[in-house]
């Protein structure tokens, strides 16, 4: 079985409750219900605005996950440390959602493409209490990271594969 289909299963099987950063999502100007909304449009080939705020924040996540990226690859992550990254995600997510100034198409990408699926697994890590979980949605927040490489304009971005 692959590395992403055991992550996806354990992520099944041990998920709990949204809670949390996800209640910060719902505040956002321009975010519905939290559930994952079709949004028209989004093709790689054409990558959506960000501002300011995004791209700091982003960075701030992304350079934390980079620094533990193998060691969570290689299972060696501990449970607290899993629960400091979530803090620490969460933190700028909130921030994401109450100071961003973006269109509201390129707002609603965002909300769907990136921060829905971000603050989910950045709650897993931070809720559970079993570490394969925590891993899960570690490597869930990885992916998260890529996408809004793929999706949306950040000079410099660069997240590495998972291996």
């Amino acid at each position: 079985m692959s590395t992403i289909r055991r992550m996806i299963l354990i992520l099944a099987l041990c998920a709990s409750p949204w809670t949390g950063a996800t209640a910060h999502a719902g505040d956002h100007r321009h975010q519905g219900s939290g559930e994952r909304q079709e949004v028209p449009g989004i093709r790689p080939a054409v990558k959506w605005e960000t501002d300011d705020i995004v791209r700091q924040r982003m960075e701030t996540i992304r350079q934390a996950m980079a620094a533990v990226q193998v060691d969570i690859q290689q299972d060696r992550l501990d449970s607290h440390g899993y629960q400091q990254l979530a803090e620490l995600i969460n933190t700028n997510v909130g921030q994401i959602i109450k100071d961003c100034r973006l269109t509201q198409a390129a707002d609603a990408a965002l909300n769907t493409v990136v921060l829905t699926d971000l603050t989910h697994s950045s709650e897993l890590m931070r809720t559970s209490l079993r570490r394969p979980a925590q891993r899960a949605g570690a490597m869930g927040v990885l992916q998260s990271l890529r996408l809004y490489g793929e999706y949306f304009e950040h000079p410099g971005w660069k997240m590495a594969q998972a291996q």
